[in-house]
């Protein structure tokens, strides 16, 4: 993924969110990437807090798509949030990571797990039953400790937070190629 296509997939995602206030067209481009599947994440901050976040691990569409959906649901439906309002729109930046595909990890035990993952590189996805969460990459960045990571990651999915230690969870990472205004 260039450079270049990140940048227009940020000028994709502000489009689709100013679209829905001013009833604009949302940006196309003709570049073959944005046609390809993909899997992506919005995040939407203001002050630099967060004010929404929402995407997709699977590649199930258009790069322009997964974009577009991730955008709206970021600003509308992130659970955490009230929807986004016209005042704040201009106070919002975002960041959009494009996903990589998934590596399951497999491990025997605690430890084995702990030394396969990669702080400030890995995003985790983590599922257990019919419970599941992920955290990106970014997230490192607030949780350095891999231990601390992982339980933390646990709790995000309705687990106990030391749930990560047992087997048979399921431990998933990808790299994410990444832009923000």
């Amino acid at each position: 993924m260039t450079d270049e296509i990140l940048k227009k997939g940020l000028l994709i995602s502000r489009s689709a969110l100013e679209a829905i206030f001013f009833d604009t067209e949302i940006l196309k481009f003709s570049n073959p990437e944005f046609q390809e599947k993909a899997a992506t994440f919005v995040t939407l901050k203001v002050n630099g807090r967060l004010r929404g976040c929402v995407g997709n691990l699977e590649p199930y569409e258009s790069l322009t798509d997964s974009i577009v959906r991730n955008t709206r649901s970021s600003a509308f439906s992130d659970d955490r949030f009230p929807p986004v309002s016209i005042e704040e729109l201009k106070q919002i930046k975002i960041e959009l990571s494009i996903i990589s595909n998934k590596k399951e990890i497999k491990f025997r035990n605690p430890n084995e797990l702990l030394n396969k993952i990669y702080p400030d590189v890995d995003g985790v996805a983590l599922s257990y039953n019919n419970n599941s969460a992920t955290f990106l990459p970014q997230v490192w960045r607030e949780i350095r400790s891999k231990k601390t990571f992982l339980s933390e990651l646990c709790k995000k999915a309705g687990l106990n937070s030391t749930d990560w230690q047992r087997l048979p969870i399921k431990i998933e990472t990808y790299q994410i190629k990444k832009t923000s205004e």
